[in-house]
């Protein structure tokens, strides 16, 4: 409560913060990604849910397929910092929208920029494997539809598969996981039950 306080006082004071965050992040359209494709052409797929959800497992299966390349947890738009922090600022964006700038044809290279880090990012041990399907699995426990708005922005011809497990057996993994590989963690009345 006092840092409200504080806060109020200091905008009272000196007035609001300007603000350094962009404006959001526009979608990328069909025509832009026909064009990013032909520089990284791979098929493009997101494993998400909960963590302790059977992402892994999901992961290590997709990965016995002899076309599929499957990485871990690169957390594009799942955990902070997020993709769209690449171009998360005022000065970025004034940059990437100039209309002097002839290379942007009056648009917001932003979806483009964050794209191509993504793409090849994703691509380059899947082009060293020779697989023609890639794919990112990045479990979080908080994941929201913020993130998965901001995937399809970026990438709206990606598939994308969101593992949702009870919760139940969500807590008796996470108790396991405990037990197991972090028990010099726990209590020694836990290590008893």
């Amino acid at each position: 409560m006092f840092s409200r306080i504080k806060s109020a006082a200091r905008i009272l004071f000196k007035g609001a913060p300007k603000n350094s965050r962009r404006n959001s992040i526009p979608a990328i359209t069909a025509k832009e990604v026909a064009e990013i494709r032909r520089f990284f052409p791979r098929e493009k797929f997101f494993i998400l849910g909960h963590a302790r959800s059977g992402t892994t497992l999901l992961t290590r299966l997709v990965r016995l397929h002899p076309e599929v390349h499957c990485n871990y947890q690169a957390h594009f738009f799942t955990r902070r910092p997020l993709l769209k922090s690449l171009v998360d600022s005022a000065e970025v964006e004034e940059w990437l929208t100039r209309k002097s700038n002839r290379w942007n044809q009056a648009r917001d290279l932003s979806p483009l920029v964050l794209r191509a880090a993504a793409d090849f990012i994703f691509e380059r041990e899947a082009a060293k494997a020779g697989k023609r399907i890639v794919g990112d699995k990045s479990p979080s426990s908080t994941i929201h539809g913020q993130a998965v708005r901001d995937m399809h922005a970026v990438y709206p011809d990606a598939k994308l598969v969101y593992i949702v497990r009870d919760g139940r057996d969500v807590l008796i993994s996470e108790r396991f996981r405990n037990l197991v590989e972090e028990s010099r963690f726990l209590r020694a009345e836990s290590l008893k039950n």
